[in-house]
Parts: C-alpha cells; structure tokens; sequence
C-alpha cells in the first residue's frame, strides 16, 4: 500500500482517538464519618434477682450478708437458768392467786378450780425444784413478774360480786400466755434434757387448766346474763 493511502486511515484514527471521552470513573465513597457513642453506664446490681433471691453484699459493704438475729424469728434467746425461773414464777403467781380465791370466791366452781389451782402448781414446783437448777431473771420473767403481781393487787382490791368473774379471766389469760410461751419460747430454748422433759410434762396440765378456764368462765357468763 503507498503512503498516499496510509496518511488518511492515519488520521482517521488519530481523529478517533481525540472524539472518544473517558469512561467515568466510579465514585470512591468518601471515608465513614467516625461518630461517637455512648453507652449507657451498667446499672447497678439489683438488690433482688428475677427470681426474688438477694446476692450475696446486695446490701451493705461488698460481700457482706444482711444484719440477721442469731436466734429464730420470734423466738427470743434464753438460758436454761431463765427458763427455769420464768416456770419457778408462772407457778409461785398461781398458788398466791390460787389462795386468794380460795378464801374470796363465791361460785363453788371457782372455789374448787382454785384448790386444783394451788394443788398442781404446787406439785409442779416441788418437782422443778428437785432438779436443782439455777435461775437468772431476764426481760421476759420480769415482765411475766410485773404482770402477776398487778392482777393479785387487783384481786385483792377487789370485795365485790365481780370477784369470780375477774379471777378465771384473769386464769384464762395466764394459762394462754403460759402455754404459749412454753411452746414457743421455753421449750425451742430448753438445752438441758432434765429441763425440757420437765416443759413437755407441765405442758398437758397447763392445757388443761385453760380448757377448764374457759368452761367456767361461759358458765359464769351465762349466769350473769339471767340475772
């Protein structure tokens, strides 16, 4: 092929060249703006898990336990020498109330369950005191003292017909006290074997002298009310 016909295909695609624009170029993503975070600071511990349970130091200083009593709930700590006077003085406070009513109540009723009254705790105390035991007073007795010795000073004030009625009240109310105590003070506190066989063997007389509190006492309520 000559030069003349080599020149013009040439140009031709020098012309070409110059007409043909650049592909675009894809757009390079500008770089993640970095934003900051925050994130909410961890709660505390709760005092309770899900499933009512306290952890262990939920309260006070770290890996502490809660301020419990060393005793059980209700149950108020007491020495073998305290429940023996509590018991020496539940039964000294029937005899003396026991006598007075003896001399002072009107209702043969009366009269008859305040023999049985001096009888028992009598024998009762004679037994405890043939085990020897130490007494110390407490909280608990000199508050069972207290309350023994304003109802034999209202027992003696009293001259009047209400004597009986206020007498067996007065039982029914000790007797109660009693029984409950020795089941839920006296007996759970008892270490010494002597001591406690003593408690279980009192038990059934005092429950019995409450059942027949309570039988005179509706007697004498139905007595009043016919009248």
């Amino acid at each position: 092929m000559s030069n003349h016909c080599l020149l013009p295909m040439a140009l031709l695609v020098i012309a070409a060249g110059c007409d043909r624009t650049p592909a675009p170029q894809p757009e390079r993503p500008l770089p993640e703006q970095v934003v900051p975070t925050y994130r909410a600071a961890t709660p505390a511990a709760s005092a309770e898990t899900s499933n009512g349970t306290v952890p262990v130091g939920a309260r006070g200083t770290p890996g502490s336990t809660s301020n419990e009593s060393s005793t059980s709930a209700g149950v108020a700590s007491l020495s073998d020498s305290q429940i023996a006077r509590i018991t020496n003085d539940a039964n000294s406070a029937e005899i003396d109330q026991g006598k007075l009513a003896q001399k002072k109540a009107k209702d043969a009723r009366v009269k008859k369950f305040a023999e049985r009254m001096v009888k028992h705790h009598t024998e009762a105390k004679d037994k405890q005191a043939k085990l020897k035991l130490d007494t110390s007073s407490s909280d608990m007795a000199m508050k069972l003292e207290h309350d023994a010795d304003k109802t034999l000073g209202d027992l003696k004030a009293n001259s009047n017909a209400s004597f009986d009625e206020e007498y067996i009240a007065a039982q029914v109310k000790e007797h109660q006290q009693v029984l409950d105590t020795i089941d839920q003070q006296l007996i759970p506190n008892a270490k010494n074997d002597d001591l406690k066989a003593y408690l279980k063997e009192i038990r059934p007389t005092v429950e019995s002298h409450l059942k027949d509190a309570r039988e005179i006492q509706s007697k004498l309520t139905e007595a009043a009310a016919g009248r």
